[in-house]
């Protein structure tokens, strides 16, 4: 099997899609099933079931035999997209905020850091 990077590319741009319409399709779910079941549980069994649907498709449209490993990859990636869906963006959210703190941190003690020039002050007598 000849992996390339547009095999990596492609992977990672499909992986990037199913979390985009398994954000949408939660969101849906999320006000119809509000009171019945956890949003990360929805989020999770919707992940699982596109990932595999999607490979499925896949596999069939490029005439791929199906081994049960590779449905049990898909299940596995399909973790992996629930994880994207349900902390993706909130991660990404929390580490550019981190970063503006760390940086606006690191300009300010620059600013305290830099010397100044002594100043001399007339009312000072030296005795």
């Amino acid at each position: 099997m000849n992996i390339n990077a547009l095999s990596v590319s492609s992977l990672i741009t499909i992986l990037g899609v199913l979390i985009m319409v398994v954000n949408v399709i939660t969101e849906v779910l999320k006000k119809v099933t509000w009171d019945k079941l956890p949003t990360n549980i929805v989020s999770t069994i919707v992940s699982i079931a596109l990932t595999v649907i999607a490979f499925i498709v896949y596999a069939n449209i490029n005439k791929i035999d199906i081994v049960w490993y590779m449905i049990v990859g898909s299940i596995i990636a399909g973790f992996f997209v629930a994880y994207g869906a349900m902390f993706g963006f909130d991660k990404l959210k929390q580490v550019i905020e981190q970063y503006n703190v760390i940086k606006s941190e690191k300009s300010n003690s620059k600013k305290e850091d830099t010397p100044t020039t002594p100043t001399t002050d007339s009312t000072t007598t030296v005795k």
